[in-house]
């Protein structure tokens, strides 16, 4: 997170959220890099379905963007859906015993499986058939699918500190001819109850910024509007006698009732606001990047519980030595460190102008 030559500390959303809940967990997972030795399914799966829907909408765009993130077009024709169900497969992580971190079928225990993964990216697709919205494309005839961006957004000494993300789409509506933020999420909570996250959301608000700055550029008018796109993961099991009427429910998919779209405003003062909470946020976390502390503020029992539980409650139970640590955390964990900011800046290396902008 801190480029030294340049003097410049990369800040995410994702990282600000563990720091808020636990300054621990965020030294250990996001600075440090510790990671379970085998994948968590929830983020495998959540993972490989997004890169489902980029390479959904990149096909529709009749391309597809390669891992340094060069637009190639396509020399056959082949259906959206392959590329989708292709990305979706090739994003799994292997285990280094040549297993993948989520189970095959539908009649496993955990209910994140390959099948029903390729079988939802399916059911989107039919879901959403009708949308309205239609992809924006620059010269080259790329989308603006999986957009990377980066600002200034305070000074922390000698540091710049920048924003740094990724938004899942910036599409047209084809009915106001206005252009919308699509942020896709799986969950395996109610619809109904999370389709209400939608605002407040300090992610989405975060989106804006950059999102104008770039429509903007392409002539087009201020972003209003973001859809907060959810799919549900379900437990159900298949029901044949349904699926003479809809064939999901043969994966035990509603297409009714797994997916759900809530479209969320934000003006400029909602905008700004942010801007200042997320500065805040960051010289709070720079502070304790610089500091040197080899142990950062835990909070309990918050983050230990959330979302299936922290990775690193047991270790924090222990309360080990250094040495004590070093052993324990070598046998349950590895270093794989998640650095988003390295694509965003290799493949956009000049940085969106400042905060005035807006």
């Amino acid at each position: 997170m801190i480029d030294e030559k340049n003097k410049i500390i990369y800040y995410d959303f994702s990282t600000g959220a563990v720091h808020q809940a636990c300054k621990e967990k965020a030294r250990l997972g996001n600075v440090m890099g510790w990671r379970l030795q085998r994948d968590d399914p929830k983020l495998s799966f959540g993972h490989a379905i997004h890169a489902g829907w980029a390479a959904y909408y990149d096909a529709l765009a009749g391309g597809f963007h390669s891992d340094d993130g060069k637009w190639y077009n396509f020399s056959i024709d082949v259906p959206p859906i392959v590329h989708a169900q292709a990305a979706f497969l090739r994003d799994l992580k292997v285990n280094d015993d040549g297993s993948t971190t989520l189970p095959i079928t539908l009649e496993s225990e955990e209910r994140r499986s390959i099948e029903r993964g390729l079988a939802l990216l399916d059911a989107y697709i039919y879901r959403w058939r009708n949308e309205p919205y239609v992809n924006i494309l620059r010269e080259d005839g790329s989308p603006l699918v999986e957009v990377g961006f980066q600002f200034p957004l305070a000074q922390y000494g000698e540091y710049t500190l920048v924003y740094v993300g990724y938004i899942d789409r910036i599409m047209l509506n084809s009915a106001t001819q206005r252009p919308i933020i699509i942020e896709g999420k799986t969950t395996t909570r109610a619809l109904s109850q999370y389709i209400e996250q939608a605002k407040p959301n300090s992610q989405i608000t975060g989106y804006f910024k950059p999102a104008n700055t770039i429509v903007t550029a392409l002539g087009l008018p201020e972003i209003k509007e973001c859809v907060w796109d959810c799919m549900f993961i379900s437990d159900r099991k298949p029901d044949m006698s349904k699926a003479l009427l809809d064939r999901f429910w043969a994966y035990g998919i509603d297409t009714v009732k797994d997916f759900a779209r809530q479209t969320t405003t934000r003006s400029r003062t909602d905008v700004s606001e942010f801007l200042v909470d997320a500065e805040a946020w960051a010289l709070d976390y720079a502070a304790w990047l610089m500091s040197g502390s080899r142990r950062w503020p835990r909070t309990a029992p918050g983050a230990c519980h959330q979302y299936g539980g922290c990775q690193f409650r047991q270790r924090c139970s222990l309360n080990l030595d250094e040495a004590e640590e070093a052993s324990y955390m070598a046998t349950f964990f590895k270093v794989d460190k998640w650095e988003p900011w390295r694509k965003i800046v290799e493949r956009n290396p000049s940085m969106l102008p400042q905060l005035e902008s807006m």
